[in-house]
């Protein structure tokens, strides 16, 4: 994934389109860091799930940027955000269909036997091991929540 990120990097300042290369830059920089951490730290190199781990906190980084724009009315800056975010999650696997998160959800609900929301905790941790990065954990709550309300 990382020369990949490399060549659209090279092909987008070849192409002259800025805000690519800006986005892509970021990420650059982003990954650099992390393969600096893991050199490091016990694994010594980075892999597909790393970059990935990455990508998602950059993805969440400006989502939370996205946010403060929109309090402060800033729309130019709101559709470069929302921009930014279409880039880098052309970088990230194809995410799970909510109606396969919400089976999921409902089996993994009926294996530990969960009777409420007290037990979300419980219920989050099964399905976040399962989907592995193939949906946000706003978007696995969400469905933990309403599978336990309903029970």
């Amino acid at each position: 994934m990382i020369k990949h990120i490399e060549e659209d990097f090279i092909r987008a300042m070849k192409e002259h389109d800025v805000g690519r290369v800006k986005v892509l830059r970021l990420l650059k920089a982003a990954i650099g860091k992390a393969v600096i951490a893991a050199r490091t730290s016990v694994k010594q190199e980075l892999d597909e799930s790393d970059v990935e781990s990455v990508v998602r906190q950059e993805i969440k980084k400006t989502k939370d940027a996205l946010v403060d724009f929109s309090r402060a009315a800033r729309r130019d800056l709101e559709e470069e955000a929302k921009a930014e975010i279409g880039i880098l999650s052309g970088y990230l696997p194809k995410g799970m269909e909510p109606s396969e998160l919400k089976s999921l959800v409902a089996e993994m609900v009926t294996k530990l036997k969960a009777e409420g929301v007290a037990e979300f905790g419980k219920v989050m941790g099964r399905v976040m091991k399962e989907v592995k990065g193939r949906a946000d954990g706003e978007t696995v709550a969400e469905a933990v929540r309403e599978a336990l309300e309903s029970k």
